[in-house]
């Protein structure tokens, strides 16, 4: 990679600063936690909807190319019709600064521009809310989304402890 080695290590360690827990999409693209065989989730879910001109949650070839040649330009920075290695780095470095920053905002409790071990566990708590939506103490494919349902607790509040800890 050589002069590219430095910007591909600070991607995987920002790679680490987001979480890895990808939930089910209550659009109709997405059917379950974790990926693989379950259908499309996460990401890719996000990238169909986006892409839906019609929202019939189904994708066109015609609506799939237009996202593609949309995507393209975007990472195209210089306009040639070439991607260069730099050209997709930053643009997924833009994506990746784009989620630190959220997650700055949302985890910096204090606003001091650092996110504490507190806040870091605090949000850690209030994310497994949201992800418990059965709110039964376990992550399982029974949170799953089905319908639009966010379950039936608050999920901005952090759990309370129980027998499974």
């Amino acid at each position: 990679l050589g002069a590219l080695g430095g910007s591909v290590s600070t991607l995987g360690i920002l790679a680490l600063l987001i979480p890895g827990i990808v939930d089910a999409r209550p659009d109709g693209f997405g059917r379950g936690m974790g990926g693989g065989d379950r259908g499309l989730t996460g990401g890719s879910a996000s990238m169909l909807k986006a892409a839906d001109l019609d929202q019939d949650r189904r994708l066109s070839l015609t609506e799939y190319k237009a996202f593609r040649d949309g995507k393209f330009s975007d990472m195209d920075a210089d306009d040639d019709g070439q991607l260069t290695q730099q050209e997709s780095l930053d643009y997924i470095m833009a994506r990746v600064a784009a989620r630190v920053e959220k997650r700055y905002e949302r985890g910096d409790q204090d606003g001091d521009g650092q996110i504490s071990d507190a806040e870091f566990k605090e949000g850690s708590l209030i994310q497994f809310g949201r992800f418990d939506r059965n709110n039964d103490g376990y992550l399982s494919r029974d949170d799953r989304r089905r319908g639009g349902s966010r379950g039936g607790h608050d999920h901005d509040q952090k759990p309370e402890p129980s027998a499974a800890e």
